[in-house]
């Protein structure tokens, strides 16, 4: 369990990401692709300047999650708690949801679009 913790300015290229808890945590400026977020508790994390590409996020919580002035493109969400998550300035593009709670989200200015 990660608690608290403070990522800053990295890339994540194919890292698994497994029965992993950040709780609390805040993450600036990450870059992940094609990463796998299996089975993570991500639960109020803040994550800043980010991007997700081509990542599969399966069987995890984000509950309370908060994410700002980034995007997920061509991610997965397959059976992720999602409840009371804040998205302000994040686009969506072609990303997929699948069997995920997606109650009492919080949203302010965001896109979802296709690729071109």
């Amino acid at each position: 369990s990660v608690q608290s913790s403070i990522l800053g300015d990295i890339t994540f290229f194919k890292v698994d990401f497994r029965n992993v808890d950040f709780i609390g945590s805040h993450v600036v400026a990450c870059n992940f692709k094609n990463c796998l977020f299996d089975n993570v508790m991500l639960i109020k994390c803040e994550f800043w300047n980010s991007t997700f590409e081509n990542c599969q996020i399966e069987n995890c919580n984000l509950t309370r999650a908060a994410f700002y002035d980034g995007n997920f493109k061509d991610c997965n969400f397959i059976n992720v708690n999602l409840t009371a998550s804040n998205f302000s300035n994040f686009e969506f593009i072609e990303t997929k949801f699948k069997n995920s709670k997606l109650d009492f989200i919080g949203v302010r200015s965001i896109k979802v679009s296709r690729s071109k």
